[in-house]
């Protein structure tokens, strides 16, 4: 149980590893997808099996994906997603603006993500 009260806080070791497990697979998959990717940034964990908030941030806005393509490829290959345990049809991408709290240069497309999946770590504990 304290465990996911340690997800709240995002300076714990617990939100540090399991941030880092899903960034890592994150990157793995969209890299191979997106030919304009970036990087991927866990910004919160939420309880209901853990709600992982997460940005998506893109090169350029002049070639990234459709929000729709992101939307059904992304959660395709999470489904076979060795790392993370993906609950199917959680998924939601939406595109923004508000990209104050990364610290990125003009020209990047960020992509909010939200998604129920639990890296295996935290399912095997």
């Amino acid at each position: 149980m304290g465990e996911r009260r340690d997800l709240a806080n995002n300076t714990s070791a617990t939100f540090i590893e399991l941030a880092s497990t899903v960034v890592k697979e994150i990157n793995r998959i969209c890299t191979k997808l997106f030919s304009r990717f970036s990087r991927s940034r866990v910004n919160s964990f939420t309880e209901g099996s853990v709600v992982t908030n997460m940005t998506l941030v893109f090169r350029d806005s002049s070639s990234v994906p459709t929000l729709s393509a992101v939307q059904s490829q992304l959660a395709n290959a999470l489904l076979t997603s060795p790392f993370l345990e993906y609950i199917n049809g959680t998924l939601v991408v939406v595109t923004t603006s508000n990209s104050a709290a990364l610290p990125t240069m003009g020209g990047l497309t960020v992509f909010s993500l939200t998604m129920v999946a639990v890296a295996q770590m935290l399912l095997n504990s």
